[in-house]
């Protein structure tokens, strides 16, 4: 719960100047936000729909990631439907709907480092190398 809507939970019982206050919050603030709900549920439900649109095309491949995704969503789509790139991340995100990769066995689970040795102290021969 944000401390905006704690403060419009409460509105009926306490003066908004006070709960405002008391949340610390700047009451131009809380009534920016009480005008930003219509948008707000817009937005969401939108984002919604374009998590079913998503999970549709992830469902035909699931190596694709956001940009491939958004790429299929845009393309051949009137202007009105088109999304974001950044936007399909977000939501994929919430979503937790992942790309899974394909593992073709070329690449080692792990990286691969070099057995390199270093020098130590003792076989150093120049002073400002060995500090003790």
């Amino acid at each position: 719960m944000s401390r905006f809507q704690f403060v419009a939970d409460h509105s009926d019982a306490f003066e908004v100047k006070w709960l405002c206050a008391v949340m610390q919050i700047a009451r131009s603030s809380f009534y920016a936000w009480l005008a930003g709900a219509d948008g707000r549920a817009a937005r969401e439900a939108a984002d919604a729909d374009l998590v079913g649109r998503i999970r549709a095309v992830h469902a035909g491949d699931n190596t694709y990631g956001a940009p491939r995704i958004t790429a299929e969503l845009s393309d051949g789509a009137p202007d009105a439907q088109r999304v974001n790139h950044k936007r399909v991340a977000r939501v994929m995100r919430a979503a937790r709907i992942t790309a899974t990769g394909v593992d073709d066995g070329s690449k080692p689970p792990w990286p691969i480092r070099p057995t390199r040795r270093f020098p130590t102290c003792s076989t150093v021969t120049s002073p400002p190398r060995c500090r003790t």
